[in-house]
């Protein structure tokens, strides 16, 4: 079963506003807007398109055989609503360069990626041109070499099939084979980009309607006779494509179940049956398994078991000595590990399509391996091992990591909005006809497909460095250096802006902009973009002025299909909807978890219970990582419910072990939670970056309960794996066991990798109070000056025994069982933690993360006296203080 709502994480910080939405906090609403109309529908543009390619080939055909002229300008075709404005009533259009115009009316009733719909004024088209059918060439190539060569979806594959295909129907093209196989390699294309994911840039949209276009032109041609084997799967994976999963699975049991199938035939067959149901213990890859099976496989445990089963099955693949393997597991790198190859290989592979298209110079044999690598230059390359058989007090092994000031983009061409390759990729798609011959990919399709992998790269490394690394210093540079120039340059780029945006202003002109993109041309944006571009809005609490999403998308899924499921399913006017809106789509796609959960939160209000839940998506909750959650999401009223739900997902993943320990924090249950913490780091191998990230609790439970062996054993694997979290966790406990020296130079090692002074801030906080050398503590309190000139004030209670109320500090927003069990309400007004004077929300969570205890005393402001509080946090790690919520508090009376 097929959700994609766990999908690189980047593509969904928005469900962060929903968290918080959910946890107490505000959200303002949005201004009210004039809303800009939108012209047109998708439904529209899809149809419009694919009878643009269509009549572009029967244009080329009608020329070519007639002695006409196939260097010149493609017939115009023309797409307009029917007056009646039925629902799929369309009047097409005709007019080539030379000759009579055409016109007729015709119905979509079902699918837009339905050949058959265009038949009728495509026949009657054809006859008036005199379009005919033509024998295939001697050297035409069979059906079962193209299987064979695209069940290895390389950049080369494809390249040469495009080549042949296309200089093939250039001399024949009415001859019904060649459509079929040009269907096919488009449905592939297609079929990879929307298997692999590529957030909110994903849209084979255009490659699916050309692939229509071509189905019905072999159908138009072909006549009585039977379709060939290429046609058959080109129309199986669109139904796949467009979630037409129940009539996909019947039809490819049908043709597994024929006799002597050929292999390639099969492999494809069995690819396709694993992308529409998911269901990845159905399958077994052998060792003559296709590349693209592998590749769906790899893919399909990626989503839906997560990075570790994945990358071990790709490790097997790579003992094999598959070829290309290593370069084309990167379309589905959803963990970011491997980012710097995949944009190394992405700009090889723009150059190669270039090269093909004639656009520029084939590529460097050894232009990958001459690339500098990326996380080098940017001072990422994970600098150093500790030695953990050395002495904290001593000198730890280090290395200084590599000045990258002036580095230079080698890693990927540098866009601009002159160079070859950005006009390349900039190019639109404006049909089959190219000039004086038929091609099956056009430069515009390539390019567009091309720019939006880019773009998806881009944004995946920027969250790899951000959040994986916890390098945000490395992160803008990496903006500056590698995105900015593409961002400004290609005409996609200001999608990626609001994901980069560092602050109110930057956001709103980036989503301005983005508004502004869609409101000229709807068509360049998918669901995932209008859904951002509407809200919810983010931190930044700001909404573009964009058309209504419910005028272009009219309707909200192309009619007779399932496609886009995820994003169209959160469409706000379907959450409202009423249960029987979802039959259809229920009957469509039995194995989409999108369509299941939003009927089902239609039918119980939005307050499914676990069972509802898990009968609803059995047996996918089994085998799938995401539905297991929904289940136990649903189970959170129940602890020991909940556990029990989060077992068999644990099992799957044992990452999700971190995420039950922080469910069971939030439920004040320690004791469970420190379980589930050990589990996940029994597992620590699978999940090192992760795992290292996240042991802090467990490191201070085992410490707070005399294990101070266990405490340290947790916290060297933390620190072993280098990442910035995983440094601190060891600093902090090298500060509990009063090792201040051996703490301070870890927490050196630390910053200096990435560029940052937070482990050194936390060392000060704790040495400043403690006896010894002044002048050894000197740089680090200057340190601290810089960043807290405010905040260096030490207080106690008897301080403010005079004082009037406070006019400012951090107030308490929302409640929790730690704050409950504390006696903080919401309201209160903190004004110093662990002796240090808090003015804002930046101070109290400066004070909060560098507490080396999970118990912080604290100075408030209640019901208009000051009392000293002594409140329980035990986690502190990436990200504000579990159980407390704040905001600047600021006031004009008191002293």
């Amino acid at each position: 079963m097929k959700i994609y709502s766990f999908c690189n994480r980047w593509v969904l910080r928005v469900a962060v506003v929903l968290a918080l939405e959910l946890s107490g906090f505000a959200i303002a609403a949005p201004p009210k807007i004039n809303t800009p109309k939108v012209t047109g529908t998708e439904e529209g543009w899809i149809i419009g398109d694919v009878s643009r390619d269509l009549g572009q080939l029967l244009g080329f055909a009608q020329a070519q055989e007639n002695g006409g002229n196939t260097s010149g300008p493609p017939p115009t075709i023309t797409l307009q609503p029917q007056a009646s404005g039925a629902a799929g009533a369309y009047t097409v259009q005709a007019q080539p360069e030379k000759g009579t115009a055409f016109a007729q009316d015709f119905t979509v009733s079902g699918s837009p990626w339905e050949p058959e719909a265009y038949l009728p004024w495509a026949k009657s088209l054809a006859e008036a041109w005199g379009v005919k059918p033509q024998a295939a060439l001697a050297d035409a190539m069979p059906d079962e070499k193209l299987i064979a060569l695209l069940n290895e979806p390389t950049i080369e594959n494809f390249l040469s099939a495009n080549a042949t295909l296309s200089a093939a129907l250039t001399k024949t093209p009415g001859n019904a084979g060649l459509h079929e196989q040009a269907a096919l390699l488009l449905a592939t294309l297609a079929w990879s980009e929307s298997a692999t994911f590529f957030g909110t840039f994903t849209d084979p949209r255009e490659l699916m309607n050309s692939a229509c276009a071509h189905l019905a032109m072999a159908e138009l041609l072909r006549g009585s006779a039977p379709e060939g084997t290429a046609g058959r799967l080109a129309e199986l994976t669109l139904l796949v494509i467009t979630g037409r999963q129940a009539e996909a699975e019947q039809q490819l049991g049908a043709l597994a179940a024929t006799a002597n199938l050929p292999p390639s035939t099969q492999d494809w067959v069995e690819t396709l049956r694993l992308e529409n149901c998911g269901d990845w213990r159905k399958f077994t890859p052998g060792p003559d398994a296709s590349l693209l099976f592998c590749w769906e496989y790899y893919g399909t445990l990626a989503l839906e078991v997560g990075d570790y089963p994945a990358s071990r099955f790709a490790s097997q693949m790579m003992t094999q000595a598959r070829p290309n393997w290593g370069r084309t597991i990167f379309y589905w790198d959803f963990c970011g590990c491997s980012c710097e190859d995949d944009l190394k290989d992405h700009k090889v592979e723009i150059a190669k399509i270039m090269h093909a298209l004639g656009r520029g110079p084939a590529p460097a044999p050894d232009e990958e391996t001459k690339q500098a690598p990326l996380m080098s230059m940017l001072g990422l390359d994970m600098v150093h091992d500790l030695d953990e058989t050395q002495d904290p007090g001593t000198e730890a092994n280090t290395t200084t990591a590599p000045d990258t000031t002036g580095a230079q983009n080698t890693t990927v061409v540098q866009g601009s909005a002159t160079d070859n390759t950005t006009l390349f990729l900039n190019e639109l798609h404006t049909g089959p006809w190219q000039g004086g011959g038929l091609a099956v990919v056009s430069p515009g399709e390539w390019g567009g497909r091309e720019q939006r992998r880019l773009l998806s790269l881009l944004a995946r490394v920027n969250t790899y460095i951000t959040d994986d690394l916890y390098a945000p210093k490395q992160a803008a540079q990496f903006r500056k250096q590698q995105a900015d120039p593409w961002i400004n340059s290609l005409r996609l780029g200001p999608f990626l802006k609001p994901y980069f945006a560092n602050n109110q202003a930057q956001y709103n002109a980036a989503m301005n902009t983005v508004g502004l993109i869609i409101s000229a041309h709807p068509e360049w944006a998918g669901a995932g973009f209008w859904q951002q571009a509407h809200g919810p809005w983010g931190a930044w609490k700001y909404r573009p002025v964009v058309p209504d999403y419910k005028d272009w998308f009219q309707p909200w899924m192309p009619r007779g299909t399932a496609y886009d499921s995820y994003y169209r399913m959160n469409f706000t006017e379907l959450s409202d909807a009423k249960p029987e809106v979802f039959q259809p789509w229920l009957k469509l796609a039995p194995f989409d978890a999108n369509v299941q959960m939003a009927a089902l939160n239609a039918a119980t209000g939005g307050h499914p219970t676990a069972e509802a839940v898990k009968a609803a998506l059995e047996p996918a909750v089994d085998y799938s990582v995401p539905l297991g959650r929904l289940v136990a999401d649903a189970s959170l009223g129940n602890m020991t419910a909940y556990q029990q739900a989060m077992q068999p997902v644990c099992d799957l993943n044992s990452s999700f072990y971190l995420m039950m320990g922080r469910t069971l924090l939030q439920h004040g249950l320690e004791d469970q939670a420190a379980a589930a913490y050990q589990k996940a780091a029994d597992h620590f191998e699978e999940y090192p970056i992760q795992m290292s990230n996240e042991m802090l609790f467990l490191v201070n439970y085992y410490f707070d309960h005399g294990k101070k062996d266990e405490a340290m054993k947790i916290a060297q694997m933390a620190a072993a794996v280098n990442s910035e979290a995983g440094l601190e966790t060891r600093v902090r406990l090298e500060l509990r066991l009063g090792n201040i020296t051996g703490a301070w130079k870890l927490a050196q090692a630390s910053d200096q990798n990435y560029g940052a002074a937070s482990a050194r801030l936390m060392v000060y906080n704790v040495w400043e109070d403690q006896p010894g050398d002044a002048k050894a503590k000197r740089p680090a309190a200057r340190l601290w000056m810089s960043y807290f000139p405010k905040s260096t004030q030490m207080v106690k209670l008897a301080d403010f025994a005079q004082a009037a109320a406070p006019t400012d500090g951090a107030q308490l927003t929302a409640d929790s069982s730690y704050t409950t069990l504390a006696g903080l309400e919401i309201g209160d007004v903190i004004v110093a933690i662990n002796g240090r004077r808090v003015r804002s929300t930046g101070d109290a969570q400066w004070m909060l993360d560098f507490g080396i205890v999970s118990d912080y005393q604290m100075i408030i402001w209640q019901n208009g006296q000051y009392l000293e509080k002594t409140v329980h946090l035990p986690e502190r790690q990436n990200g504000p203080p579990l159980g407390i919520a704040l905001k600047n508090f600021k006031s004009k009376g008191g002293a």
